[in-house]
Order: C-alpha cells, then sequence, then structure tokens
C-alpha cells in the first residue's frame, strides 16, 4: 500500500474509521524508541462470520517480529473485549512473510482468492487464513 503523503488523505481516511463503530484502528510504536513503525486494523468481516486482521509496517521495520506481535494483540484485544472466537485475515501470494506472520498467530491456510487495493488501484493473487479460538 502507498503511504499518505497529504494531510488531507489521512482526514479523509479517519473519517471512513471513525463512521464504522466496530472497525478498530491501531498505530504500532516501537517502545525503545517512540517511533510510528506502522498501523493496522481489526473489525468483522462483511460477511459476519467472523472478524479480520490487517497490518502494515516501515519496511526498515520487517523480519524483526513487530508484525507477529502486532497482529497477536490485535487478536488477543478482540477475543478478550468483545469475545470473539473466528478470525481471518490475507495476504498478496507475492509476500510470504505476510504469511509466516498468520502462521505465528496460529492461523492455517483456508484458500486462494484475490485481494485489492483500498483504493482498487490494483488486484492481487492471495492466500486467505483462519483462526478459531476456544
Amino acid at each position: 500500500y502507498a503511504l499518505y503523503t497529504k494531510t488531507e488523505d489521512v482526514r479523509r481516511w479517519l473519517e471512513t474509521v471513525e463512521k464504522n463503530e466496530k472497525q478498530y484502528e491501531f498505530g504500532f510504536v516501537c517502545k525503545e524508541n517512540n517511533r510510528l513503525i506502522g498501523s493496522g486494523g481489526i473489525g468483522p468481516a462483511e460477511d459476519n462470520t467472523q472478524w479480520e486482521i490487517g497490518y502494515n509496517l516501515r519496511s526498515d521495520c520487517w523480519n524483526q517480529g513487530y508484525a507477529t506481535e502486532a497482529a497477536k494483540a490485535m487478536i488477543d484485544f478482540a477475543y478478550q473485549e468483545f469475545d470473539i472466537h473466528d478470525f481471518g485475515a490475507n495476504h498478496a501470494v507475492a509476500n510470504p512473510a505476510s504469511g509466516r506472520v498468520m502462521e505465528k498467530c496460529g492461523m492455517y491456510f483456508d484458500h486462494y482468492g484475490e485481494y485489492s487495493r483500498f483504493d482498487g488501484s490494483e488486484t492481487f493473487p492471495a492466500k486467505f487464513y483462519k483462526l478459531h479460538l476456544d
């Protein structure tokens, strides 16, 4: 995903987030230096069968365990606060590192499909994962 470079673009995005009362968005801050290193969100899927997670990190923060820590924290948040037991996530086939994050969270591969960028500018082959917590 492209980074926002204009304040107005961020404001428009935040307005859409504020309207969705069940979608939770987080900024990921590195405790060591108080630097914003990424963001992510969790909320009900369109079909309401599960909650979906997503995350993005700065490329200089990849492969350091931050995405796994953040994804696990979002899953734990939904489980503890809302008693959510079913979760889903997906990643571009070309980004297997994101799939490893999902597996480290206990998710398992479910099926292949496609997903598009938020702005609809591009569609990717994707792998979809699921998790059920008792």
